[in-house]
């Protein structure tokens, strides 16, 4: 497997060595397209999780609603101490 591999790699880095630069034979279009994919898969991922992010806050919400309206427990004064933890 190991001599495959090497079998591989050995044209790449003679060329690399031949040319003083890896990355040089890569033309515009390649970096534009790489660039471009790596732009959509942030966006993707940033969307994903705002997309978690606020599932997760109207989950709460629904829930606190349910508490004040459906069984009239008020979780105001949980939340306050809750908060007050973290700002000091």
């Amino acid at each position: 497997m190991m001599t495959m591999i090497a079998d591989l790699v050995m044209p790449l880095a003679q060329a690399a060595a031949e040319q003083g630069n890896f990355l040089s034979h890569f033309g515009l279009d390649g970096w534009a397209t790489g660039g471009a994919a790596t732009g959509l898969a942030a966006i993707w991922i940033f969307t994903k999780v705002i997309r978690k992010v606020v599932g997760t806050l109207f989950m709460f919400c629904i829930a606190y609603l349910v508490f004040k309206c459906c069984f009239n427990i008020d979780l105001a004064p949980f939340i306050q101490n809750l908060f007050s933890h973290f700002q000091g």
